[in-house]
């Protein structure tokens, strides 16, 4: 046990030697714990005089009308992960505008039942409206709108409730299973 201590300080040491001490822990990234729909922490928010702006984010309107779904929903996570709530929902409002159709025949062609493990991304409008119902819901998290979060919660779970998102870290989530979860604790929050 004595030499782990020392072999970690010399590792330090060394490393420390071969880059700047700033850029050394700079590359670290810490995953969030556990599985689950990506978070949001709201001070990202751009603050200048004490007042919370949103920041800027920028798609333009032809990406929004050619984009498939999977990709929307990227854009979509990434304007919500940037602080750029309105427009995560406007990138969300998008998808259940162009696809909600075929995500509602996709969600009846299963069943009621989830894909098979690997075939999920062979529904990828179904993914991408139940994501975005997510999306919004999170989005007005944020601003905090606590009734209309659950609204949105509540609507991804009634309308698709086997639509999955893919979490980069490698699987899929369940969209309906963590709205529940994020309605359970809106629920007690809002009501303090």
């Amino acid at each position: 046990m004595r030499y782990l201590g020392v072999f970690l300080i010399l590792g330090v040491v060394l490393l420390s030697g071969c880059r700047g001490k700033e850029d050394m822990f700079a590359r670290i990234e810490i995953p969030p714990a556990g599985k689950g729909a990506p978070q949001f922490d709201p001070k990202e928010l751009i603050h200048q005089d004490e007042v919370k702006r949103e920041a800027k984010y920028e798609i333009a309107q032809e990406a929004l009308q050619s984009l498939p779904a999977d990709k929307l929903v990227n854009e979509a996570w990434s304007a919500l992960g940037a602080g750029a709530l309105d427009t995560a929902i406007e990138i969300s409002n998008t998808i259940l505008t162009r696809f909600y159709a075929k995500a509602q025949e996709e969600q009846r062609s299963l069943g009621g039942k989830f894909p098979q493990t690997g075939k999920e991304k062979d529904y990828p409008e179904l993914n991408a409206c139940g994501a975005a119902l997510y999306i919004v819901a999170e989005a007005y998290e944020k601003k905090g709108d606590c009734q209309k979060a659950i609204e949105y919660y509540r609507r991804a779970i009634k309308e698709f409730p086997l639509a999955q998102n893919w979490d980069p870290r490698g699987w899929y989530w369940k969209v309906a299973e963590e709205a529940k979860g994020k309605i359970e604790k809106l629920e007690q929050s809002c009501e303090k």
